[in-house]
Formats: C-alpha cells, structure tokens, sequence
C-alpha cells in the first residue's frame, strides 16, 4: 500500500471529498500516522489472531471475503488439470506413429506453448462469449463458467505433456513386442528362457571350445616349425639362448666378441657395420665363436 504512487488516503476518499479533517480521522482510524514498522508489527499481531482488517469499500470484514473464494481456486484448477490430461492424452494417441499428423500436432504444441494464458483467454472470451455468446463473460454461472478458464489454463501444459508422451508411444510402438498380447509375450519369454537360452548357452561353450583347439594346433604348428628350422640350421641351444641371453640379462657387461676370422684372427661382436670376411648370412654361420672356441 505504501509503495502505490500517491497518497493512498486521497486516493480513497477522492480529491474532490479531500479535506485536512477527513484525511486526519482516516488516517487515524487505519493507523495510517503510525511508523511503518510499527504499522507492520500491528498487521502481524492481528494476522495472528485471525484478523485480516476490513475492506474499506465494501465496509465488511476481509476474512468472510477471502473464504468465499477458496472454493471456486480448487474447483477450477481441477478442472484445468482436467483440460491438461485429456488434451495431451488424446493428442498424443491420435498422432503417435502419423508422419503429418504428428508434424501438425508438434506445431500446434509448439503454439500453444508459447502463447501466454491471458492472451488466449482473452482469444476464447472473444471467440465465445462475445462473438458466439455460448459462454459467460464472468460471473459464477455453474459449470459454464469453468470453461473458458479451464481452457486458457489447461492447454499450455497439456501440449507439453502431450508431446513427451507422444515420443513415448511412438518409442514403445518400435519395440518388437508391439502388438503382442501378454499371454504372448509371457509365452516368448518363457521359450526362451527354457529352450533357447540353454541351446545358445550350449553353442557359445561348443564354438569357444573349437576357438581354444585352434589356438592350440596353431601354437603346436608354430613350435614345430621353430624345431624344424633349428634341426635344418644345426642350430645349438647355446647359440640360441646361451650367450644372447648373458648379454641380455647383464646391459653394464662388455660385449663379448660373436665373430672371428680363422685367417687373420679379426673379431666382430655382430654390431654395426659388418666387416667384408662376414658380409653374408654363410659367413656369419663359419665365423661363429661358440664356448667350445
């Protein structure tokens, strides 16, 4: 009250009834010459007692006022969660798995979304009550008089909720059980659970069964042909663990010299660039420094 623009005693009484007498008594009577926070801490105290001050054009008290319209607030917002439900139920159902028809419903949702609830209401009391005249401007008419209200109130949310349950039908409508009765769908599981499931079982051990034979002969396949190549070369085990597993084994040790030339005694340890006695595989196999060297 004391943020309206203006003085709210001439505001009350009118400039034309405005004197300084009047405007002294009112603003006694309504405690209007009190400090705000005086004035604050009075409102609470009656709050608390159940006094909710007199309206000052009706000249009654607030309170009979204030609870002979709790009724009508619950009344119509059931009827608009009733507007809500049965907009987006029938909207989704009607346009779930429809290309154009779910097309033009995502328009209409989309309209209806972002068209405020006032302008609309003012829409349908243009529409229907002043063109058409099928329902009361205002009033408590009964039944009639919840229309219109219900309406602007309810289709907003209902485009909302009818678009996600629309998605809804049209994922549950791709599922392969779609169509199928429960006496159906309790009969599939029950095969599979009992028949296939066991058969696959079955087949899934049989086929990696066969995968870990095959592993195996691969591997038998690869060491026989490593013993083949080694028989063919006359490969001895400490040519081929002995002395490259010591120099492996041991980095800080001296590279101990691999190969030697029988004519004029020169060493190559097998690194770098091969001298012109060891220049192919023959020669690497005659020069070859065993333990027995």
């Amino acid at each position: 009250m004391h943020l309206a623009p203006g003085d709210i005693v001439s505001i009350l009484i009118g400039e034309q009834f405005s004197t300084p007498e009047i405007e002294a008594a009112i603003r006694q009577e309504w405690g209007l010459d009190e400090p705000l926070a005086l004035q604050y801490a009075h409102y609470l105290w009656r709050v608390l007692h159940g006094e909710f001050g007199r309206s000052y054009i009706l000249n009654t008290d607030v309170a009979p006022l204030v609870l002979g319209q709790l009724w009508p607030t619950p009344k119509l917002t059931g009827a608009s969660l009733a507007v809500t439900i049965a907009f987006a139920v029938g909207l989704a159902v009607l346009t779930a798995g429809r290309r154009w028809a779910g097309r033009a419903a995502s328009g209409v949702e989309l309209l209806l979304a972002s068209t405020p609830s006032f302008w609309l209401g003012i829409m349908l009391l243009f529409v229907f009550s002043f063109t058409l005249m099928l329902f009361p401007v205002a009033g408590d008419r009964g039944f009639a008089s919840l229309v219109l209200p219900a309406l602007s109130l309810g289709l907003a949310p209902g485009a909302v909720i009818g678009r996600v349950l629309r998605q809804g039908i049209e994922r549950a409508l791709d599922e392969p059980y779609a169509g199928m009765n429960k006496v159906s769908v309790y009969a599939l599981q029950g095969i599979m659970t009992n028949l296939v499931h066991p058969q696959l079982k079955a087949q899934a051990e049989a086929l990696a069964q066969q995968a870990e034979e095959a592993r195996l002969a691969e591997l038998d396949a690869i060491i026989s042909s490593i013993r083949e190549q080694i028989a063919e070369y006359e490969i001895t085990p400490e040519q081929l663990f002995g002395r490259r597993r010591a120099v492996a084994s041991s980095p800080r040790a001296p590279i101990a010299p691999k190969y030697r030339d029988p004519k004029t005694g020169a060493m190559w340890s097998g690194r770098g660039k091969a001298p012109h006695w060891i220049a192919n595989a023959r020669n690497r196999d005659r020069f070859w420094i065993t333990d027995a060297d």
